[in-house]
């Protein structure tokens, strides 16, 4: 099921009266309540890992706020590349699609070969490397070496996104 995020009622501009986007951070401009004044860090860490303000009564991830602050857009996805929820800097965000921003995803914990799109067949007694593209899996492979494998899902992944005209490529903890 695909989920949309709550659409910002507010325009860049009217974002930019009330918040001053720094390093990463949003910060009021105006005092928002009685109990915080001007200057102030802006929102809260949600359980979840995401920040969240609060602008005019309404809840949004701080990320999507910094992204249309910053561009003027407002995608049905942002995405953060390094996979940190809390790395809100600009130059970390890309709009994105829902696939595109499920293709940036950590290795699930159910993974047992630590690699995404890798695992070993028991009925060939080889590594299968795999990927999906747009809702269909292909495989890329049969391999003795578990490295061969690895390095043919990596390979498909750089051209996937290649084919989306995405050329970031970004290592997971590297």
């Amino acid at each position: 099921m695909t989920t949309f995020a709550k659409p910002i009622h507010l325009s860049s501009e009217e974002l930019r009266e009330k918040l001053d986007y720094r390093d990463g951070s949003l910060f009021w401009k105006v005092k928002p309540c009685k109990n915080m004044g001007a200057g102030a860090l802006a929102g809260s860490l949600g359980k979840n890992g995401y920040r969240t303000v609060r602008v005019d009564g309404v809840l949004y991830l701080e990320h999507r706020i910094i992204f249309k602050m910053c561009t003027g857009q407002e995608p049905s996805h942002v995405d953060h590349i390094d996979r940190n929820p809390q790395n809100n800097r600009i130059e970390n965000l890309r709009a994105s699609s829902f696939a595109e921003n499920a293709w940036n995803c950590g290795v699930p914990k159910t993974n047992k070969s630590g690699e995404v799109g890798v695992h070993f067949s028991r009925s060939k007694q080889k590594w299968v490397a795999y990927m999906r593209v747009h809702g269909l899996r292909h495989h890329l492979g049969y391999f003795t070496d578990f490295k061969d494998a690895v390095a043919a899902r990596k390979a498909g992944e750089i051209m996937r996104q290649v084919d989306a005209g995405d050329l970031v490529i970004q290592e997971a903890d590297a």
